[in-house]
């Protein structure tokens, strides 16, 4: 059975699947069975001319007819601005729908007003499957609580991987006593790495917890193929949503970099990258992502995507 859903609905929940706050830029999203998108960004200190719009031919991958969402944090109306410009650009697609959006808003219809992008996403009909409260977070990155100080001491091991990986299999972010626990653990480089290698375990069919360290990582780099069930990807959204909500930067650096890594796991090059510049920000003494970053300088992606 065919889901009717309308401009803002499908500009929504595309938006949620980029998994990182979208700047400045477009997306632009096949309105055919494909459901195929492709997304853009621009430098957002940059004037938008058509030079600065990356050429290439959407038309290929997302067919004939299109929605175009034009994204930029500054304003509403510098979205439209920037509308005006990509949408003359792209004039060999079948642009049959537009939408704008700026931090947590979006306007399918002037006539219609603004509207937030939560309430948007709750109204998606249940037969289609809907964000998680990561994936929604990640497009929004709205801080849910005031900044926790670290725990004093992360307690049993045990039981905080188990919390841990509950967040990412059900993709729900992390309450405030685990965003404090996490923040403890990661600390400690034995417990750090045991919290990334349970998750990575989570991604992969060939895999479970009698697979050692030097498996696990093997796998990560791509030798089991593609990760299954985007796992990685929760692990990595849950790992950036502790980051920003605790108050410590050593803490909120180790973050980064797992989730950096994950990502990275996962094919999503730009958002790991950005992860680790986000890590080496909190903490430039952080060895780990210094580590993490000269590995996405090195190998852009993981074997499986190359291959």
């Amino acid at each position: 059975m065919d889901v009717l859903l309308n401009k803002a609905q499908i500009a929504a929940y595309a938006m949620t699947q980029q998994i990182e706050p979208l700047v400045r830029g477009f997306l632009v999203v096949s309105l055919g069975p494909s459901s195929a998108m492709a997304m853009v960004g621009v430098d957002p200190d940059q004037t938008m001319t058509p030079e600065r719009i990356t050429s290439r031919d959407f038309g290929r991958v997302l067919g004939e007819k299109v929605l175009l969402v034009a994204f930029n944090d500054r304003s509403l109306v510098d979205a439209y601005e920037d509308l005006r410009v990509v949408h003359h650009e792209l004039h060999y697609l079948d642009i049959v729908a537009v939408v704008v959006a700026s931090g947590d808003y979006l306007i399918e219809d002037p006539e219609a007003g603004v509207q937030w992008i939560g309430d948007i996403l709750e109204s998606l009909p249940a037969a289609i499957r809907r964000p998680t409260e990561l994936e929604a977070w990640a497009t929004m990155r709205t801080r849910m609580f005031d900044p926790v100080d670290v725990a004093v001491d992360a307690g049993e091991i045990d039981d905080l991987e188990e919390q841990w990986l509950h967040a990412v299999v059900t993709g729900r972010t992390p309450e405030r006593g685990l965003v404090a626990r996490l923040a403890s653990a990661v600390t400690n480089v034995e417990t750090r790495d045991r919290l990334m290698l349970a998750a990575v375990r989570l991604g992969f069919t060939e895999l479970d917890e009698s697979s050692g360290e030097s498996e696990v990582m093997s796998a990560l780099l791509g030798s089991a193929g593609r990760p299954q069930g985007n796992r990685l990807v929760a692990a990595g959204l849950a790992a950036q949503f502790a980051a920003s909500h605790v108050a410590d930067g050593p803490s909120a650096s180790q973050l980064y970099a797992i989730s950096a890594m994950l990502l990275w796991g996962e094919g999503r090059a730009r958002a790991s990258l950005r992860a680790a510049e986000e890590a080496l920000l909190h903490d430039r003494s952080n060895g780990f992502a210094a580590s993490v970053e000269k590995l996405l300088q090195l190998r852009h992606y993981p074997t499986w995507f190359v291959a």
